[in-house]
C-alpha cells in the first residue's frame, strides 16, 4: 500500500473548484483501495507557513528517502497520463511509503528545496493558475488510477 499526498500553497475554498476536486478525489479513493494506492491526503499551506516550516520535522519526514517526491514545475518534464500511471504503480511496487506531489505558491518552491525532488513534471508550456493545476493534477491522479485498474475511462 502506498499513500498519495498533495502539498500545496493556497487553499481551495468552497465553490466549483473544490466541488470538482472532491469529485475526482472521491472517484480516486474508490479505485485506490483496489490498486493499493491509498489514502489520499491534502496538506494546504499559506505562503508564510510554507517558508516558516522548511526545517520542521514534518518536512523532514516528507522529504525522507522512503517517499517519492514530485514537484509540479513549469520547467518539469512533459509526461503522458500513462507515464504518470506507470510511475505511481512503480513507486507502489518499489515500496515507497508515499508519493507526494508539491505545488508551490506564486513564487514557486524555495531554492533550498529545488534539489530534493525525485522528479519534476509540468502540464505543458502554458502557465496555469495554482487552483487549476490542483484540479488538473487530481483528475490526472484519478485517470492514472483507472489506467492501473484497467478501467475504460482513459482513451488513447
Amino acid at each position: 500500500m502506498m499513500k498519495i499526498r498533495l502539498c500545496a500553497v493556497g487553499k481551495l475554498r468552497n465553490g466549483p473548484e473544490l466541488e470538482i476536486f472532491n469529485r475526482y478525489r472521491l472517484r480516486f479513493e474508490n479505485i485506490g483501495k483496489a490498486i493499493n494506492i491509498f489514502p489520499f491526503e491534502v496538506n494546504q499551506f499559506d505562503d508564510v507557513t510554507w517558508k516558516r516550516n522548511l526545517n520542521d520535522k514534518k518536512w523532514k519526514i516528507a522529504f525522507s528517502e522512503k517517499n517519492y517526491k514530485i514537484l509540479l514545475d513549469e520547467n518539469g518534464a512533459h509526461i503522458s497520463s500513462r507515464n504518470l500511471a506507470s510511475k505511481l504503480s512503480q513507486n507502489r511496487d518499489k515500496g515507497y511509503g508515499e508519493t507526494i506531489f508539491f505545488i508551490g505558491g506564486a513564487e514557486g518552491i524555495p531554492e533550498i528545496f529545488k534539489d530534493r525532488f525525485n522528479s519534476k513534471i509540468c502540464f505543458g508550456s502554458m502557465v496555469w493558475p495554482h487552483l487549476m493545476v490542483r484540479l488538473m493534477l487530481m483528475e490526472q491522479i484519478y485517470r492514472a488510477g483507472t489506467i492501473i485498474a484497467g478501467l475504460p475511462y482513459h482513451k488513447d
